[in-house]
């Protein structure tokens, strides 16, 4: 989509889905084990999906991991458990558990429905 300078603009759609997989992708790797947080961007580079679907570039995605990991802490979802050498590690805590379970039934059930409604 191209705004009136004629330059690439995300729709609102991207940066909504965008939003809610990246707090999915985070949650579900310190629920899994309690990384440090570069690991989590790190992972997240690597995986080609990210960049390809949101068109991101990696400062772009460093940015959001850093304040989607603080906005998540801000918000009682994770907590920091431990900091040693500029190495933050964080743990997912019970009402963060609580969102990663209704996140991923949302999306399980949301993408088995939209199968439904277009075909496979």
């Amino acid at each position: 989509m191209k705004n009136k300078q004629g330059s690439n603009k995300r729709c609102f759609y991207k940066n909504e889905i965008y939003s809610v997989v990246l707090k999915l992708i985070i949650l579900s790797k310190l629920k899994k084990q309690n990384p440090y947080a570069y690991n989590i961007l790190t992972d997240l580079k690597r995986n080609s999906m990210m960049k390809k679907h949101f068109s991101l570039t990696e400062e772009k995605l460093k940015n959001d991991t850093y304040n989607t990991i603080k906005s998540l802490e801000t918000s009682g979802y994770i907590k920091l458990i431990s900091s040693k050498k500029n190495k933050k590690y964080y743990e997912v805590t019970k009402q963060g558990d609580e969102v990663l379970s209704s996140i991923k039934k949302i999306f399980v059930k949301t993408a088995r429905e939209i199968q439904e409604i277009i075909g496979k």
